[in-house]
C-alpha cells in the first residue's frame, strides 16, 4: 500500500511540472533609463587683481616718475632725469595696474553625472505586448524569451 501511494504521488508530481522553452520576440521599443547624481566640490583658480580702468597705472607712474626725476640734477641733467623717471614710473605703473599681486579665487561648484542604469524594453510575443526592465539593451530587433507553460485546472 505504501509503495502504491509513493508511485501515485510521483506520477502526479511529474504531470504538474511546467514545460519551458526559449523563443524569440519582436522588440518594439527600447528606452534608456538614467540616474543623475550631484557632487559638490571646491574649485580654486589663480586670479590677478585688475584695474577698473586699463592704462591708468602707466599714466600715473609716468607722471610720478617724471616729477621725481625732475627733482634731481640741473639743466639738461634734470631733463634726462625727468625722462628716465617717467619711463621707469610708466613701466612700474603698468606692472602694478595689471595686477602685480596674484591671488586665489575659490568657490563651490556642483558637478552633475548622468549614468545609464538600465533599459525599459517593450516587445511583442505571440500578439501580446510586454514591457520589462533590463540591465542591457537587446541586440537587434529581436529578443530571446523564456516561455513557461503550466496546466491550469478548468472548472
Amino acid at each position: 500500500m505504501k509503495k502504491a501511494t509513493v508511485l501515485l504521488m510521483l506520477a502526479l508530481s511529474a504531470t504538474t511540472q511546467a514545460a519551458s522553452f526559449d523563443d524569440t520576440a519582436r522588440v518594439l521599443s527600447v528606452e534608456e533609463k538614467t540616474s543623475q547624481s550631484t557632487q559638490r566640490r571646491q574649485v580654486c583658480e589663480d586670479a590677478q587683481a585688475t584695474s577698473a580702468m586699463p592704462g591708468v597705472g602707466t599714466v600715473i607712474g609716468a607722471v610720478a616718475g617724471g616729477v621725481l626725476g625732475a627733482q634731481v640734477g640741473k639743466g639738461n641733467g634734470r631733463t634726462a632725469a625727468a625722462a628716465t623717471g617717467a619711463v621707469v614710473g610708466a613701466l612700474t605703473g603698468n606692472h602694478l595696474g595689471k595686477g602685480g599681486s596674484a591671488g586665489r579665487n575659490c568657490y563651490a561648484s556642483n558637478e552633475y553625472e548622468t549614468r545609464v542604469i538600465g533599459y525599459t524594453v517593450t516587445y511583442d510575443y505571440n500578439g501580446r505586448v510586454f514591457t520589462q526592465f533590463m540591465p542591457t539593451p537587446p541586440n537587434g530587433d529581436t529578443l530571446k524569451v523564456r516561455v513557461n507553460l503550466t496546466a491550469s485546472a478548468s472548472r
